[in-house]
């Protein structure tokens, strides 16, 4: 059973009224044992597009968001490997980066990547710090 909690100074308390209504079925003093993740941000998922965006605006090297999105998750190394039976080679494909598959602090992990890898590989000259500030510009974050 999948419910949302929210940390505050004394502990966890059901986030919202689903969890509310769950919750409310167990007993004073029993324990349960939830499979925590941190909950996604939607700013971090929209920050994603503006940077798939402005790389796809910027480099010459991509047609469509789909070929940045798929490069960002391959050299991020967001990728799961897939053995081919007869053979036995082993192909990377990437992976998913919705919101079932990471959590806020994994699709972190994956952002820090991809930013590097923009700075380094893509639009080298701009530095994680410029790239930042405009990605939030573009997403109303930042003046």
């Amino acid at each position: 059973m999948k419910v949302n909690l929210t940390r505050t100074l004394t502990g966890w308390v059901p986030a919202d009224d689903e969890a509310w209504r769950v919750t409310r079925r167990w007993e004073i003093g029993e324990t349960a044992t939830p499979d925590l993740k941190k909950a996604r941000e939607p700013k971090s998922l929209k920050r994603y597009w503006v940077l798939v965006d402005i790389v796809l605006n910027n480099s010459g090297q991509f047609k469509t968001k789909p070929q940045v999105h798929d490069y960002f998750k391959r050299k991020a190394g967001h990728v799961i490997q897939i053995v081919e039976k007869s053979t036995g080679a082993i192909f990377e494909v990437a992976d998913s980066i919705d919101y079932d598959t990471l959590d806020e602090t994994e699709f972190m992990e994956v952002w820090r990547r991809i930013v590097d890898v923009v700075c380094m590989d893509i639009l080298p000259g701009i530095s994680e710090a410029e790239l930042e500030f405009e990605i939030m510009k573009i997403c109303g974050l930042a003046r």
